[in-house]
């Protein structure tokens, strides 16, 4: 397989362990499905390339929970795509976030196995998603471990002149 393909598969396992995440934490707290909604319209103003994506998930978003859940995970090759414009940014909190790109990454610098236990995939095994809060024993590893600390320090990081320049800088607007 060549390392283009094996880049795109990590890309899209790290996309649904994201979209499962997303979608435990809609079991728990249904109104956060509002932030997609709203992502939806403020994306949908800019149209652009992602438009077929954003209209796919509008609706989606049309559905009951119960029937949203499961696209979340899904491994066809429609939802593969449509997770690439996800309007779900915001559902997770960073370290959330942070946990699930730390893996994907671990992974594609070494070669060890994770000791993450592999979650079934409920969309292709015609299973729902079951609604309870998620039970995950995670073993940290030393590297994911250090990341975090640099990520968790007491003292903010200073920001960078990039980050200055563009916070300075006005915000243009698409026509």
């Amino acid at each position: 397989m060549s390392l283009r393909l094996q880049e795109h598969q990590r890309i899209d396992e790290r996309s649904i362990a994201l979209h499962r995440a997303i979608a435990e934490k809609l079991c728990v707290q249904p109104e956060l499905i509002e932030i997609a909604g709203d992502h939806l319209d403020r994306s949908s103003l800019n149209g652009g390339n992602s438009q077929p994506y954003w209209d796919a998930w509008r609706e989606i978003l049309q559905l009951p929970l119960s029937e949203v859940l499961p696209l979340l995970e899904e491994r066809g090759e429609r939802m593969t795509a449509t997770r690439q414009a996800t309007p779900f940014a915001g559902v997770l909190t960073p370290v959330e976030r942070w946990a699930i790109y730390e893996r994907f990454s671990q992974r594609s610098q070494s070669k060890e196995v994770s000791n993450a236990k592999p979650q079934p995939d409920r969309a292709a095994t015609g299973e729902q998603a079951i609604c309870a809060p998620p039970q995950v024993e995670i073993q940290w590893t030393e590297h994911e471990l250090a990341s975090f600390a640099k990520v968790a320090a007491p003292e903010p990081g200073r920001p960078t002149e990039a980050l200055i320049r563009a916070m300075a800088s006005p915000r243009s607007t698409a026509s």
